[in-house]
């Protein structure tokens, strides 16, 4: 009898989980890793590391090292744009966000990049603003 429950107790556990995991599922698809080469997505948290203290060169050093592993990976061009916007280069910061966008289908990148275009555009100084309206008018055929 003891061996029933425990067994009726054990079922009932493994249907909760996997309902609860289809659930989960369906309403939040999961986030795919920025690539599936384990060197590749070392160095990418190695370059937000960096990043995050402002170790602008360092960061940027370690992604283009890891697009001349994946040099087709659009989320390796968005990191290396956002690098770039934090370090006040907005010409590249620009021109790699839009590298980003021709790789990719994932909406969420693109609405990522729009709005990293965006902030580039906004912060241009006037000493680079002719320079920044090059680029975005070049990449996205509007002033």
């Amino acid at each position: 009898m003891r061996i029933k429950i425990l067994s009726g107790l054990g079922l009932a556990l493994v249907t909760l989980v996997v309902l609860a995991s289809c659930t989960t599922t369906a309403s939040r698809p999961e986030r795919q890793p920025i690539s599936d080469q384990a060197a590749v997505v070392n160095w990418v948290d190695s370059a937000r590391h960096f990043r995050d203290r402002k170790q602008f060169d360092q960061a940027a050093v370690i992604l283009e090292r890891a697009l001349r592993i994946e040099p087709g990976n659009a989320r390796l061009w968005h990191e290396l744009a956002r690098v770039h916007l934090d370090q006040g280069n907005f010409d590249q910061a620009i021109q790699f966000a839009t590298k980003s966008n021709a790789l990719t289908r994932d909406n969420e990148l693109k609405t990522s990049n729009r709005r990293l275009v965006n902030a580039a555009q906004s912060r241009c100084t006037t000493t680079s603003l002719s320079s920044c309206r090059k680029v975005i008018q070049n990449q996205y055929g509007r002033p």
